[in-house]
């Protein structure tokens, strides 16, 4: 093995090393369970903003995602059903229930071309930048935040422990029932 095949397979096991470590940090999250939301403001795909005082006296949830990665690409397809089953009128609940996915560093383009070739209808709000994101959290994706009309965060998820449609559908009745 030569010199520079050495050296740069040391290199790349450091990456390796340091990007686990960097997921394993103690604190990724900037706001948790009982937390307010945080005051944000995005403008929605349908030309609605949305703001963290808009939000108050509805029950929300929030995703942040990037359609380049593999677990928010598994992950988005669950909150579009349950968005079609609440918007169906399938969970008469959660029939006010405002879905709000936020893109984390991804323009426009790239957003809109993955909702249309997912043939998503769930509106979405393309960010450029982790401005947004880094209010509620500084690391991993997909994340999902479920706000209760009183805008306390009632239920958080990671990638680590994304939720199915139903266990996502029942932190959304759970917030409903608090307000």
């Amino acid at each position: 093995m030569s010199v520079l095949t050495k050296i740069s397979a040391s290199l790349a096991f450091c990456f390796f090393l340091a990007a686990c470590a960097d997921d394993k940090k103690e604190n990724p999250d900037v706001v948790r369970v009982g937390d307010a939301v945080p005051e944000f403001s995005v403008t929605m795909n349908d030309g609605r903003a949305i703001s963290a005082a808009s939000l108050k006296g509805r029950v929300a949830v929030i995703v942040f995602f990037n359609t380049a990665c593999g677990d928010c690409r598994n992950y988005l397809p669950r909150v579009q059903r349950l968005y079609e089953r609440v918007r169906g009128g399938g969970v008469a609940e959660l029939r006010d229930v405002e879905f709000v996915p936020i893109s984390r560093a991804q323009p426009e383009t790239e957003v809109e071309a993955y909702w249309r070739e997912q043939r998503f209808s769930l509106p979405y709000s393309a960010q450029t930048d982790r401005k947004v994101y880094e209010r509620f959290a500084l690391m991993r994706i997909p994340r999902t935040y479920v706000i209760d009309a009183k805008g306390i965060i009632s239920a958080a998820f990671d990638d680590a422990d994304a939720p199915d449609e139903n266990t996502l559908e029942a932190a959304l009745i759970q917030a409903a029932g608090k307000s």
